[in-house]
């Protein structure tokens, strides 16, 4: 309990700590900072962003913007004399942003463009009528029939269900327009561009539905001497961001995987919500991406305008502002100490009309308030009606989705255990992915036992003075005539026959007179008086009630019968005032006897306050 009361203290100083820190956060701090850090000597990412920063918070950038172009002064890439193309990417991307001319950084990019393999293009033409159609690159076409099966006829030879581009019309290198007509099909007709990865992986580039279609094939890639990812994707970015067309879509999608840049910029490249999607569950509980200032930056530029992701905008826009250096003097005031990182968020999350929040709102799945307008049923696993939640959802809400889940389970006694856990976050009864099935103790682990009571699994075994050991099922799981297998305890144990001398077993639950807390700890380290304590006790008890029993009918002198006066003085010669009493003397086994049963009972008494 004391460990319990610590760790909530700890957590309650780290959240306390956390929350002040986003409450602290300046944007006038973070902008002086970086235009007083804004010298000229940075490299062309950072002064890009530095640049893109200041300007779009209204700070005025004119120095250190002329600075960085007389670096460059007749130079089409970046950094002068040593370019490469990230750098020229980001500079092209600031330049642009800046409204500065970069028709001459545009080509050098484009010069560096390479062809790619991104598998095989293929036409489908679809249609329920029978006709001809033409397609054509440059100077190059081709006119192929289609039948009643559906199958193109090109040079009296059947080639299927679509036309191979490289075959049958010719090669393409880095991109090709592509033009194809069927007048004689009608409109209902549908021409689709298709690219084949492997044997069965195929992808529908582009899908008209008509009877003409302008189509473009890219096998293109950025390097400087061959396709190189990375900078395939800043440069795609980058003339993206200036409205200009990209040539390599079918390479970067290719070749995005889980990585959340690249997600981010295919995302703002081609529109499509499943990159938004892969960007959106990239990101940590935290509410950070890749716990990387740049990443969770540009993450939020990709998502901030989809209604379904305000909540993961919101949560890495705060874990932005409580990145902002409190702690270094020389570095007070920026966002993650670099001038890099400080414009990237000022820029792409934190600008002034940039956060992408709902009007008021400030919230997201996991504040442990209730925002109906993020789709939120509950916020925490006490949320009510009462509190603002849709239904009553307490122990039943997912922290993750910020949603009600239906009961299935309160406790583990409510799933099929061993197979299924009940998940006390949701409610939910779990599938148990370590338990493993068996028939017999051979199919378990050495320190597991198989359970066929509770449907044939391997759960865990026995544990013998501190070692876990297969248990049993069965005798016949057991070693010798002479065990029998306790069901109870899974343990083999010695078979009691009558007049057999019954040894003490550590592990019986019973702390005898040959254990102790270090010989048998299973047995005796429970609270209470150990048994011989209590045998003692019992000895003590029968000491005193046989001295009572000797004291009353033993050692008491017979009854006499009391002489008169007259019998007195006739036998002694005597009178009765003259008579003569001898002292009673005790007898000393008595004394011994008593002595023996005070030490005895002190004894007692002392071995009980010790325990």
């Amino acid at each position: 309990m004391k460990r319990v009361v610590i760790f909530l203290v700890f957590l309650l100083v780290v959240m306390t700590s956390a929350s002040a820190q986003v409450d602290s956060y300046s944007r006038k701090d973070a902008l002086n900072w970086l235009a007083n850090m804004t010298k000229g000597d940075e490299s062309v990412e950072e002064v890009s962003m530095a640049l893109l920063g200041l300007n779009a918070n209204g700070v005025r950038i004119d120095n250190p913007l002329t600075v960085f172009l007389q670096r460059n002064i007749d130079s089409p890439c970046f950094p002068k004399g040593s370019c490469t193309i990230k750098g020229t990417s980001f500079a092209l991307f600031s330049l642009g942003k800046l409204n500065q001319n970069t028709e001459r950084i545009e080509e050098w990019l484009e010069g560096q463009m390479n062809d790619a393999e991104v598998g095989k293009w293929l036409i489908q033409i679809t249609s329920s009528s029978q006709g001809t159609c033409n397609v054509k690159s440059g100077s190059t076409e081709i006119n192929v029939d289609l039948n009643a099966e559906g199958n193109l006829i090109l040079n009296g030879n059947n080639i299927g269900s679509w036309i191979d581009i490289e075959r049958d019309l010719k090669p393409i290198v880095k991109s090709e327009e592509l033009r194809v007509s069927c007048p004689t099909l009608g409109s209902n007709v549908i021409i689709s561009l298709l690219r084949q990865k492997g044997d069965n992986e195929f992808i529908i580039d582009e899908e008209v539905i008509g009877s003409t279609a302008n189509l473009r094939v890219d096998n293109s890639c950025y390097g400087i001497g061959g396709c190189d990812i990375e900078s395939s994707f800043y440069a795609a970015w980058a003339l993206d961001s200036l409205d200009k067309e990209v040539k390599i879509v079918p390479y970067l999608e290719g070749n995005a995987l889980d990585n959340v840049v690249y997600n981010s910029i295919l995302h703002k490249i081609t529109n499509k919500k499943k990159y938004a999607l892969k960007t959106a569950k990239l990101q940590g509980v935290s509410g950070d991406f890749g716990n990387n200032i740049f990443f969770t930056s540009i993450a939020v530029d990709s998502l901030k305008d989809e209604t379904v992701y305000q909540g993961n905008v919101t949560k890495a826009v705060l874990w932005l502002k409580s990145k902002q250096v409190r702690d270094n003097p020389a570095t007070n005031g920026s966002i993650g100490g670099t001038k890099f990182f400080t414009g990237s968020a000022l820029y792409f999350a934190l600008r002034e009309g940039g956060e992408a929040v709902p009007p008021g709102s400030g919230g997201y799945c996991g504040d442990r308030i209730v925002d109906t307008y993020l789709g939120e049923e509950c916020d925490s696993s006490v949320d009510t009606i009462a509190e603002g939640a849709e239904k009553d959802c307490v122990g039943r809400c997912d922290v993750q989705t910020c949603q009600c889940n239906e009961v299935q389970c309160r406790n583990k006694l409510e799933c099929n255990s061993p197979k299924e856990y009940c998940d006390e976050n949701t409610s939910l009864c779990v599938t148990n992915s370590s338990i493993v099935s068996c028939r017999t103790n051979l199919d378990c682990n050495e320190n597991e036992k198989c359970d066929i009571v509770i449907g044939g699994y391997c759960i865990p075994g026995a544990v013998v003075n501190g070692t876990a050991t297969k248990g049993c099922t069965s005798n016949s799981d057991c070693v010798g005539i002479d065990q029998v297998c306790n069901l109870e305890t899974g343990r083999c144990e010695e078979k009691e026959e009558p007049g057999k001398e019954i040894k003490d077993s550590c592990g019986d639950d019973i702390c005898s007179l040959s254990e102790d807390k270090t010989s048998c700890p299973e047995d005796c380290k429970k609270e209470g008086v150990s048994v011989w304590v209590w045998i003692l006790v019992f000895l003590a008890a029968l000491v005193i009630l046989a001295y009572i029993f000797y004291a009353k009918f033993v050692s008491k002198p017979p009854k006499t019968r009391r002489a008169y006066p007259s019998e007195e003085r006739n036998r002694t010669g005597r009178s009765p005032s003259q008579e003569y009493y001898k002292p009673l003397e005790r007898d000393h086994r008595d004394e011994a006897l008593e002595r023996e049963l005070d030490r005895s009972i002190k004894e007692a008494q002392d071995l009980l306050k010790r325990k």
